[in-house]
């Protein structure tokens, strides 16, 4: 009995001392992306990051580097979805922002030498060019190019790009052919299958003419709708009416004479109704009744220009007396307007000192004009200082009904066209996020951001003074 007591014993001891070095040796979970939000903002930066890059086309530049970027990104959104450890994502991140580092990089060393590429290739991908082969071939040529940038070798001859801008010029064209013809296209299988363009050779041939016309005049006006709208009309009434005439002579092959003569007879009849006779002319031979109807139309259209012309003079005069009271009102609603405009500015320029802001007008619409928003060199981020100005820029805003509000950036002419884009863009969201932030009445989407670079400029770039006007952020508030 005593050695069983003794061997219970010893097995609880060991037990205890095996939970308790068990306790002792368990390693801690590590941590995981679940618990660490500020690696979530990381990620949504470098998807903000890579987005922006695509936005503008910087991922052109370097194909292979940003798609790098990208695969990184899905790998670090994998593993956070796994709650792997924060070691792991953050390299994955590290390699995403290594790798637009070095796009960056390329980007700078070219400078804005690509920019006509990335114009002409917007323009005919908002036209939805990009199944049309050019587009492709461009694209293909591009990705060659990023390539050959990304391996150290700059050559951006002026002959690639024009034969590059013109592949995507003509993938535009093409497209807006395509929308604007295929219509008449259809129309001209219709025909030829009705044999039309053998029955009327001489109308086939000038309808094909105004085809020809139509592709020509929108490839010289691609970007002027009104310049190719007349060649389009006309096309398209040349090919329905050959179609019609087409149809109609399908229609007499396939019908006795008897329904031709009666179905001609009853149209004569109709048009003699219409011309209010009450004499009957089935009895004239047919050519002799459209005469006579046409007669009766001819006077009845005299009468009818001549009341015309009364109720004209009549209507001009209503028009210049319903013009001039118009006018007169609308000139006292303007004059209003604009004292209403000019007492708001009053009030609103007693907010800000003179080296805070400058308060306008400019094309009927108020502009705040910021002078003491001073970004660092380079950045985007809105500094401390400058937070009180933004504040009564807010304000401002909210003293409005319904305002329309848009925030501009602009910089000086230092760097490239695409550097100074981007960051005026940055610099106007920061400006709106400050103010929203600061607002319970103004939402992100009632106001809209624009960032134009050094394209606006208000003084001269040759000289510090005008440079450091040049560099603003703009406040333009609409009302209705």
């Amino acid at each position: 009995m005593k050695k069983t007591m003794n061997l219970i014993g010893w097995m609880i001891m060991s037990l205890s001392i095996a939970s308790f070095l068990g306790c002792e040796s368990t390693p801690k979970k590590p941590s995981t992306v679940s618990l660490n939000p500020a690696l979530e903002l990381k990620m949504t930066e470098a998807e903000s990051r890579l987005a922006k890059m695509e936005a503008t086309h910087e991922h052109l530049i370097a194909p292979g580097l940003f798609s790098e970027a990208k695969y990184h990104l899905g790998e670090a959104k994998e593993l956070s979805q796994e709650s792997a450890e924060v070691s792991e994502v953050e390299g994955q991140l590290k390699e995403v922002n290594s790798n637009l580092d070095k796009v960056d990089e390329i980007e700078a060393q070219i400078g804005n030498k690509l920019l006509p590429v990335f114009i002409a290739r917007k323009e005919a991908a908002v036209e939805g060019a990009q199944d049309q082969q050019p587009f492709k071939d461009a694209d293909a040529i591009l990705t060659w190019m990023g390539e050959r940038l990304e391996m150290g070798f700059v050559e951006i001859t002026p002959e690639r790009m024009k034969e590059v801008v013109g592949l995507y010029s003509e993938a535009e064209i093409k497209e807006i052919q395509k929308r604007e013809l295929a219509q008449v296209e259809k129309r001209f299988k219709q025909i030829q299958k009705l044999d039309g363009d053998d029955r009327f050779e001489e109308i086939y041939a000038a309808a094909q003419e105004d085809f020809k016309y139509a592709q020509s005049m929108i490839a010289k006006n691609k970007d002027n709708y009104a310049g190719f709208k007349a060649a389009v009309d006309k096309t398209q009434f040349s090919s329905k009416r050959l179609l019609s005439l087409s149809k109609t002579a399908e229609w007499v092959d396939s019908s006795t004479e008897e329904d031709v003569a009666l179905y001609l007879e009853s149209k004569a009849s109709d048009l003699n109704q219409a011309a209010l006779t009450n004499v009957d002319y089935r009895d004239r031979p047919l050519n002799d009744q459209f005469v006579l109807v046409n007669a009766q139309v001819e006077s009845l259209a005299l009468d009818s220009n001549r009341l015309n012309r009364v109720q004209s003079t009549n209507n001009e005069l209503n028009r210049e007396l319903t013009f001039a009271t118009a006018e007169n009102t609308v000139v006292k609603q303007q004059l209003a307007r604009r004292q209403r405009m000019e007492q708001k500015i009053t009030e609103i320029q007693k907010m800000f000192s003179e080296e805070e802001a400058k308060v306008l007008i400019e094309n009927n619409k108020i502009v705040i004009r910021m002078q003491g928003i001073d970004f660092p060199v380079g950045q985007s981020k809105v500094p401390n200082k400058s937070k009180p100005l933004l504040r009564k820029v807010t304000k401002a805003i909210e003293s409005f009904d319904n305002p329309k509000v848009t925030i501009e950036g602009h910089t000086d002419a230092s760097g490239s066209s695409l550097v100074n884009q981007k960051l005026s863009m940055e610099r106007a969201r920061s400006a709106e996020n400050m103010i929203t932030e600061m607002s319970s009445f103004i939402e992100k989407s009632e106001v809209d951001t624009v960032g134009y670079g050094f394209l606006r400029p208000l003084a001269d770039n040759k000289t510090p003074s005008g440079r450091a006007q040049n560099r603003r952020v703009d406040v333009i508030i609409s009302t209705l």
